[in-house]
């Protein structure tokens, strides 16, 4: 859409001063020649809109470029830490930031998480490029729960929350940077996703899903923690959805 429109503003200026069309040049030094020739204020305006269009292309390309470049570094997360419940070792997230975030780094690219609540705790991870471009991965879940033998809660409100907020910050860290399935680790969300597994119609939807984009089952179940798609906790069935549209999403822009 961006490129249609830089298209339909250039054919809106087909009518400048024969002296302004024959100076192939970026669309800032033809807004310089424009004021220069005291073109009317409709004329600047439509150059102004190329230039910014022109320069937002610019930047989503190198965003993309050098997001390559970060995901050919094959950067490896590894297990840090033993879950005390389960005896399980697992990746903490400040294990994977720290981990990762020289290489983001190297190529330019800073990553922030906003975090808000709207009936379930949405987290996004916002990753900029230098160049100005960003892109934002969103998930959202309800409070984890985690509970003890006899079915009584163990972690008050402010923990549950915080074990959703640690889980989400992991996972769509890993999405948006394309990290998701790389790490020989597993992410735990301090709440072991506790509760119900997915039902029937909700496990072939998400194997439909992973067909029709193509994406890799065998990674995204390593992501997930679980060994089938039978074992994926109910309350993590929206998250698990995104994870595959936005991975799907980001795999499709950087092969442009």
């Amino acid at each position: 859409m961006e490129g249609q429109h830089a298209q339909e503003v250039m054919e809106r200026t087909t009518d400048l001063p024969e002296k302004v069309q024959s100076v192939n040049t970026s669309p800032a030094a033809m807004l310089q020649m424009a004021v220069a020739n005291d073109l009317d204020l409709d004329k600047v305006k439509q150059l102004m809109e190329l230039q910014f269009t022109w320069e937002a292309e610019q930047a989503r390309k190198e965003f993309f470029e050098n997001l390559a470049r970060f995901q050919e570094e094959c950067v490896q997360i590894t297990k840090d830490a033993v879950n005390s419940q389960f005896g399980n070792r697992y990746t903490t997230i400040g294990n994977l930031m720290t981990t990762a975030n020289p290489f983001l780094g190297k190529h330019g690219f800073s990553a922030r998480h906003e975090i808000d609540e709207n009936g379930e705790i949405v987290v996004s991870c916002v990753l900029t490029h230098r160049s100005g471009h960003s892109e934002k991965v969103t998930m959202s879940a309800p409070s984890d729960k985690l509970t003890s033998n006899t079915g009584n809660d163990v972690r008050n409100a402010i923990q549950a929350k915080k074990s959703t907020i640690t889980y989400l910050r992991a996972v769509t860290y890993e999405a948006v940077t394309g990290l998701a399935g790389t790490s020989d680790g597993s992410l735990d969300d301090d709440g072991n996703a506790a509760g119900k597994v997915l039902t029937g119609d909700k496990v072939k939807s998400l194997r439909n899903l992973i067909k029709s984009t193509g994406a890799n089952e065998a990674k995204f179940l390593k992501v997930m923690k679980v060994e089938k798609l039978e074992l994926i906790p109910d309350g993590k069935y929206k998250d698990a959805v995104n994870m595959i549209k936005e991975v799907e999403k980001r795999r499709k822009e950087a092969a442009k």
